[in-house]
């Protein structure tokens, strides 16, 4: 998810989180905290990475960020993917959701 975002040549900012509805043409997704670590030369997740439906996720950050304050957790959001996803979805510590295919 990280190599993806690192190496992606569209972006697109998304005004709320609603609007991600729209984008997320996929059924079922990857959520994390965008927190990592490294140990040696590789990066890891320092929380959990987990399967969400698209409904269920979005319903989660319209409750998480907070707009208004311009505050968040950091996320990372994929479709589920078996070696590289399609597009990421990010979302900054700042309330700031990035599209990135």
């Amino acid at each position: 998810m990280l190599n993806k975002k690192e190496q992606c040549r569209s972006i697109t900012w998304v005004d709320h989180v609603k609007n991600l509805s729209d984008i997320m043409i996929d059924d079922r997704f990857y959520i994390a905290l965008n927190i990592v670590r490294n140990k040696g030369k590789k990066t890891y997740y320092r929380e959990s990475l987990i399967v969400s439906d698209k409904d269920s996720i979005i319903s989660f950050l319209v409750d998480s960020v907070d707009f208004n304050n311009g505050y968040s957790r950091p996320y990372l959001i994929t479709p589920v993917f078996e070696i590289i996803p399609d597009y990421v979805i990010s979302i900054t510590e700042e309330a700031s959701i990035c599209f990135s295919k």
